[in-house]
């Protein structure tokens, strides 16, 4: 939290007379603008923060004694207003059907059920109108009644279309703003571009009134908000407020937009860098660019370079339908996946392995959705040679080309053009041709040039016939009829559902619909993709589970892992296919959705009582309403829930407002503390997680330590060090948590993190507990102990033994028990960190010091620990016949439970045991590590003793 948070306003208040516009088609929008509404604008933006500023108009109505000083162009209000209460009047309106006064998107949104707020990534662009004060000084309100009326309705139409949120509008100077909303408050997965392609509609199509546009791309909090007799659905945050200062900055005619929106949408734009500058509220410059006419689009990620994993049956389909198109037996392949599935993947691989001689590309755009024949201009463009003519060349080249190879075509030179993009002076043959016939003849004439200038084996690539406009559907339909007897493949990409142009089920068609790819498949994905730089085997696992079976979701959380060195984060593209997913439920299984996420990726379904509003008369209910969820979550027989995906679970709980989200946390902990039957600790990882995130800071300090020391016993360690790190922020919120106690913690905390290989992060940890430990040199030694085996394993030596010597001179004095222990610790250490140096001599003085304290106060860890660095000393002397004291240490370390260290030892002994013959003493001494590496979960140990244990079976015969 940031802490509670003192909401300020100013207010601006002017008199007179206003004019009110009611524009619109789609709905019916009030739009206050014009001189009055300029006035009032002009007093609240002079106004500070507490202060109510008078327009001369406003203050004349008013008491004497009411006006305060002058301030800019107006002047304060000044102590407290006295005024006759009216009676409030109800209107009484005629029968009218108010849906037409809500914008569409948000009538659809009301009729749906009750709106809960929601956080969610979202697109945003105000749209400021200009001039409207000059229009109606000049031409009086009618004239700029029809101009922004005009306005509105090019909006609105620009906007319903492409499922873009007419928000509302606002009053300001000399004109007014118009707020638009793509992702809120439901998004199609593509929000960035369609806002976009909306925006530029806009700016294109000759806005009536001048328009200046900010865009922005970021999380927003959305909701209803008011009284119980006016609410308004709005979104709030700074993703709002930078969409303003931008509509601030721009020129008329142009749109800025931050980056953000531009890499969300795959529609390619013309671009303007700007030069970076500043807005309120943000301390460092704003980067920005102009965004101008569509360009093309992204490519869809294929990941290049990745391997192609688990689609071995789907390519062989694909190249056996190349042969028989090779062969003369046209073939149609229709390859059909939701976006990540590996589409245009799949298309790399084939054309990398079949490399055939001829291959011609195009693709349908969603901008170009109602421009007839779009993909056949590229294609044919492409197969013609004709793409780098100007339009002189370009017909002359068309009419060579028929005349060459299809004389009898002339009289269809126009026709063939159509799809060219081509206007070409029509024939009398053409001229005479009545409008029905006009498709027909077209696609006739167009088939007969293809084949008359087709006749190798060409590959066709079409990709998202999703889009694809009619006059294009019914070509490439016709073109069919003339598949079966052509060196032809005609490969078609596209999204499952209806839209556009859908394969018929014939012979020479074969369709291909991409499913998921299996865990397994994910994780040998991420292994061959990383093999330069390989991932910790629980990254791979996590990755693999979070990618859903999408190649593109793993390409692209892969790449945010490299970039941020974290999953927690989802990618943007990622983050929108499954929001989109989300928002096709209705509103109250959207939110049961997201309530229940609260609970996790897995949970027991009697919990869902916990989250949801229980029906104690229908027992049946939680298991219906999982049930209806099931694209979402799975239930199984013994009533364990589990999300479909993890990543879904992750984008629903995002959503949720941060005070429910407190609340759900505190009622799931508080149902599970009452369930566990007096034995809380067998659930203190639940515990811990709920009660923190409900900000139970004492309940979290207690549960988050418990569960932190249940990991360290199984040696999770990095489980066990997320919670206590847990522990230790609710300890940041407790005054009577002390010093000591936080140390202890730190010093857990420490000692995972190291077994974890996180030394930089261990040696924090414990100097934050040194710094708390001033009273306690005896702990402040063992902590210097700590952290001189981190800087040891890290190979800084010089550093660790620093921090034996600083420990102990804390400690060296000292006759107290406690001190000699340490000292024994400390002295063992140095010992060992001497030999690390191959300084022998030194290392067995020290050492034989440590094993007399360690005898002498019974410190038997600082014991074995010295007993095996003084054989290793002894060895480097050549000294291999006073090295016996090994089987010793092994001795007290197995008395000790001590794992990490009888494994060390024993591999040491096995090593000894082979290098004297002595077979069966190694197969013991390797048989003990391989056990102990398995119980620790130390997963390269085990594989290193199982690895010597067969080199020594092998060598014995």
């Amino acid at each position: 939290s940031a802490g509670k948070i003192t909401l300020r306003m100013s207010v601006g208040i002017h008199s007179g007379e206003f004019d009110f516009f009611l524009v619109g088609d789609s709905h019916r929008e009030l739009i206050v603008a014009g001189p009055a509404a300029t006035r009032t604008v002009e007093m609240e933006s002079a106004a500070s923060a507490g202060q109510i500023l008078l327009s001369p108009e406003t203050a004349a109505a008013i008491p004497a004694f009411n006006r305060g000083r002058a301030i800019g162009p107006g002047m304060l209000l000044k102590g407290s207003c006295e005024a006759p209460v009216t009676e409030y009047r109800t209107a009484t309106s005629p029968t009218e059907d108010l849906a037409q006064f809500v914008p569409v998107a948000l009538c659809q949104l009301l009729l749906g059920g009750e709106v809960q707020p929601e956080h969610r990534p979202a697109t945003v662009a105000f749209l400021h109108f200009h001039d409207i004060d000059t229009l109606i000084e000049s031409g009086g309100c009618d004239d700029a009644a029809q101009r922004l009326d005009a306005l509105v309705r090019s909006v609105q139409e620009a906007v319903d279309q492409r499922g873009v949120t007419f928000l509302g509008t606002d009053i300001s100077a000399d004109g007014g703003k118009i707020i638009l909303t793509a992702g809120v408050p439901s998004t199609t997965g593509n929000d960035e571009e369609q806002m976009l392609l909306a925006l530029r509609q806009v700016v294109s199509g000759s806005p009536a009134l001048p328009v200046s546009i900010g865009v922005n791309w970021g999380p927003v909090f959305s909701g209803e908000i008011g009284t119980p007799y006016r609410r308004t659905y709005t979104v709030m945050g700074d993703t709002v407020n930078l969409a303003a200062r931008l509509m601030a900055k721009a020129p008329a005619g142009e749109i800025y937009a931050t980056s953000g929106v531009l890499e969300g949408s795959r529609t390619t734009f013309e671009t303007t860098e700007l030069e970076p500058f500043m807005v309120k509220g943000k301390k460092l410059p704003v980067e920005a660019v102009s965004v101008g006419d569509p360009m093309g689009s992204r490519g869809a990620q294929g990941g290049a370079g990745i391997p192609l994993i688990g689609r071995d049956d789907e390519l062989n389909r694909i190249s056996a339908a190349w042969e028989k198109a090779r062969g003369g037996s046209g073939q149609m392949v229709e390859i059909s996946a939701e976006a990540g599935m590996g589409k245009s993947r799949l298309l790399e691989e084939f054309l990398a392995t079949s490399q055939p001689d001829s291959v011609v590309t195009a693709e349908c755009r969603l901008y170009q959705a109602a421009t007839a024949y779009f993909p056949f201009r590229a294609l044919l463009r492409g197969l013609w040679a004709l793409e780098e003519l100007d339009i002189q060349e370009y017909e002359m080249a068309l009419f060579n080309l028929v005349k060459s190879k299809a004389p009898q075509l002339a009289p269809w030179l126009s026709l063939i053009g159509l799809p060219l993009g081509l206007e070409i002076r029509e024939s009398t043959e053409v001229k005479q041709l009545e409008d029905q016939f006009r498709p027909a003849r077209t696609l006739a004439a167009v088939s007969e040039l293809l084949v008359a200038t087709v006749t190798s084996p060409t590959v066709f690539i079409i990709e998202d016939t999703h889009w694809m406009d009619e006059p294009s559907r019914d070509l490439l339909a016709g073109l069919l009829s003339e598949l079966g007897h052509r060196p032809w493949m005609i490969i078609l990409t596209r999204r499952p559902g209806d839209d556009g142009f859908v394969a018929p089920y014939e012979s020479e068609v074969t369709t291909i619909p991409l499913q998921p790819l299996g865990l397994d498949q994910a994780k040998d994905l991420i292994y061959r993709a990383t093999e330069d730089s390989p991932l910790p085997p629980q990254q791979v696992e996590r990755l693999a589970r979070q990618a859903q079976g999408r190649p593109l979701f793993l390409v692209e959380l892969l790449q945010t892992l490299r970039s941020s060195g974290s999953l927690e984060e989802i990618p943007q593209s990622v983050e929108a296919m499954i929001a989109a997913r989300i928002d096709t439920l209705p509103l109250a299984d959207r939110n049961i959705l997201r309530r229940v996420s609260v609970l996790g990726a897995g949970f027991n379904l009697e919990h869902t009582a916990s989250v949801l509003d229980q029906d104690e008369t229908d027992p049946g209910w939680q298991t219906r309403t999982v049930r209806r969820l099931s694209d979402f979550l799975t239930l199984d027989r013994v009533g364990w829930v589990q999300f479909n995906h993890a990543l879904i679970r992750d984008v629903a709980y995002a959503g949720l407002p941060f005070r429910t989200r407190q609340d759900l946390h505190a009622r799931v902990g508080d149902s599970i503390f009452a369930a566990c039957d007096g034995r809380p600790e067998e659930f203190a990882e639940l515990l811990s997680l709920h009660y923190f995130y409900a900000g139970r800071w004492s309940r979290s300090w207690l549960f988050s330590q418990m569960a932190g020391d249940r990991a360290k016993e199984i040696y999770a360690n990095h489980e066990a060090a997320a919670f206590y790190e847990r522990a230790l922020q609710s300890a940041n919120r407790l005054d009577w948590v002390e010093p000591p106690d936080r140390a202890r913690v730190l010093t857990d905390l420490a000692r995972v993190q190291y077994e974890a290989g996180l030394y930089e992060e261990a040696m924090i940890a414990l100097r934050q507990a040194i710094r708390l430990l001033s009273d306690d040199p005896v702990a402040r030694a063992d902590r210097r102990l700590d952290l001189a085996r981190s800087y040891q394993r890290m190979g800084a030596l010089s550093q660790a033994l620093r921090e034996t010597a600083l420990g102990l001179k804390l400690v060296e004095q000292s006759d107290l028990p406690e001190a000699r222990r340490a000292t024994a610790r400390l002295r063992a250490l140095r010992t060992g960190l001497l030999s690390d140096q191959f300084r022998p001599r030194m290392a067995l003085k020290v050492g034989l010091q440590a094993v007399e304290e360690a005898e002498a106060i019974g410190e038997m860890d600082a014991l074995a620990r010295a007993y095996t660095k003084i054989d290793e000393a002894y060895q480097i002397l050549g000294q291999r016949d006073q090295a016996i004291h090994e089987e010793r240490a092994l001795e007290i370390f197995e008395e000790l439970g001590d794992l990490p260290g009888i494994l060390l030892l024993a591999i040491n002994l096995g090593v000894q045991a082979y290098a004297d013959g002595r077979w069966d003493h190694a197969i013991a001494m390797y048989s003990k590590a391989q056990e102990v590496s398995r119980r620790s979960g130390n997963i390269s140990a085990e594989g290193a003793a199982t690895a010597n244990l067969g080199e020594v079976l092998i060598s014995q015969g």
